[in-house]
């Protein structure tokens, strides 16, 4: 009786569980059905506003819109019961988009007839409605050229021109910079073999007493054999300035040039309102140097950004990596000719640099001639050459272990008749892509002069905001802010405090 009674419990337990699996099974496939039915609603209504959408922007430009019904015609069935047919090789539809002024519609070929199928799958459905898709054409855009250019009164800034001379102007440099007379890179550049796109963790080691090349007495290193021969490359160092500021005094203790890209403007602006505010206070003057964008519309926003602040000079060089040695050359080129006559120090940095004004001043003693002086935030003695990596160099780019004694990130300041010098040696010196290590390394040692001097507490007077694990490491700074913009606020307001 007990058996029986548990048999047939279990009997009815089994019987529910599969009424119940059943009953889900059912319930799945109508949702399933009903999601297909939703999707293919979903992309018939995208499709029908879409061409909706298309037909009312080519109405606001005044443009005819190819889709609008001609009068006394039925309208055409709907899109999901149509199925076109192949378009032959000699019925491709052509479309000359007009101008405009032009109030003619463009010349469309007919569209072959379309069939009426009574059933269709989804699938068909859906390849139907692409077929039917292809074969309309695109509206017409409007042409670029009529976009009107708001008038600026003449700039008060002198050497900087207006946004109207600029767009005037774009076609004529895009074409210059094409027509191989300035070219953008100059002799060697790192060959793909070295991986320059990739990051190698680099060991330092100390070298040998009797290394080929060293100089231990003043820690430095002596330059490859083709370094060191003249070259005839003058022509390769002449750039045309695109914009400059105009300099209302020449007379600054000393002068900041800021290497910078383009699309850096926010650091830019963070600059002005940190070390850039105090240039009136320590009697100094701060410059920014960029090099040219491939497309036009970019150069006439520095156009704007130099109207409003006269402080860019924009050099006719291409912006890329391999091409900051020139951009660097070029600034100190502009300085010895603007200014090198009244203001005696220039210095050199990046916009990932945070200077502190004060001490830079007291460090060049403000109205001091300075003669034969360079200075570093941050030497770099003994720098084994990488052969693979972002700054890899081959052994026939350069064929020595070390460079020479060099200032690394930071600061690099130099008196005139010293930049004097080491521009003399430009024109017959090998180009390195690496700018630290040609100017401050392998042009100086040219210039037979000794290594800059290494400043106590470089590296705070000029914090390189890129290496902030040495900074923390060091002098146990470290920032809440994620971008080198935000930190340079941060670190000018812990030197106010």
């Amino acid at each position: 009786m007990t058996s029986s009674f548990i048999g047939c419990i279990l009997t009815c337990t089994f019987l529910c569980i599969c009424l119940n699996i059943g009953f889900l099974y059912v319930i799945f496939e109508q949702k399933r059905s009903c999601d297909r039915v939703v999707a293919e609603l979903e992309f018939e209504l995208e499709g029908y506003f879409q061409r909706r959408i298309s037909n009312d922007f080519a109405d606001s430009l005044h443009v005819p819109s190819h889709k609008q019904p001609v009068k006394n015609q039925p309208r055409p069935p709907p899109p999901a019961l149509l199925e076109t047919k192949k378009l032959a090789s000699d019925e491709s539809v052509e479309l000359n988009a007009p101008s405009l002024s032009s109030n003619k519609s463009p010349p469309v070929k007919e569209k072959p007839p379309l069939s009426v199928k009574k059933s269709q799958t989804p699938k068909e459905e859906r390849e139907m409605l692409k077929q039917f898709a292809e074969s309309i054409p695109d509206a017409p855009e409007p042409h670029l050229g009529t976009t009107e250019i708001p008038e600026f009164e003449e700039s008060k800034i002198g050497h900087v021109p207006t946004i109207k001379s600029a767009v005037e102007i774009a076609p004529i440099v895009e074409k210059a910079s094409n027509s191989g007379i300035i070219p953008d890179f100059l002799e060697e550049i790192p060959p793909e073999s070295i991986e320059p796109g990739r990051h190698f963790k680099k060991e330092s080691r100390e070298p040998a007493e009797d290394e080929l090349g060293i100089i231990p007495e003043i820690k430095d290193w002596q330059l490859p054999e083709k370094y060191v021969q003249a070259e005839d490359v003058a022509n390769f160092r002449n750039f045309e300035i695109l914009i400059q500021p105009k300099i209302h005094k020449d007379d600054f203790g000393f002068a900041i040039m800021v290497y910078s890209e383009l699309l850096e403007v926010a650091k830019r602006r963070a600059i002005r309102e940190t070390y850039g505010s105090k240039m009136k206070e320590v009697g100094a003057a701060v410059f920014f140097h960029l090099g040219r964008a491939e497309q036009p519309v970019n150069n006439i926003e520095i156009q704007i950004e130099a109207e409003e602040n006269n402080d860019i000079v924009q050099h006719d060089i291409k912006e890329h990596a391999y091409n900051k040695t020139l951009v660097s050359l070029m600034s100190l080129k502009w300085y010895d000719k603007i200014l090198s006559d009244k203001t005696p120090v220039v210095i050199l940095s990046d916009s990932r640099t945070y200077i502190d004004m004060t001490q830079w001043s007291e460090t060049i003693g403000l109205g001091e001639n300075k003669r034969d002086w360079s200075v570093c935030s941050q030497m770099r003695f003994y720098d084994e050459v990488q052969r693979k990596g972002k700054f890899g160099a081959s052994e026939e780019m350069y064929e020595m272990n070390f460079f020479p004694t060099y200032c690394q990130a930071g600061c690099f300041g130099l008196s005139r008749d010293v930049v004097k010098d080491i521009l003399a040696m430009v024109p017959q010196t090998r180009y390195f892509y690496q700018p630290q290590k040609y100017i401050s390394g392998i042009l100086r040692k040219k210039t037979e002069r000794a290594p800059p001097i290494g400043l106590k507490n470089g590296p705070l007077m000029c914090q390189h905001l890129d290496d902030m694990r040495f900074l923390s490491k060091r002098y146990n700074l470290s920032y809440n802010s994620g971008s080198i913009e935000g930190m340079l606020r941060e670190a000018h307001e812990n030197l106010l405090k």
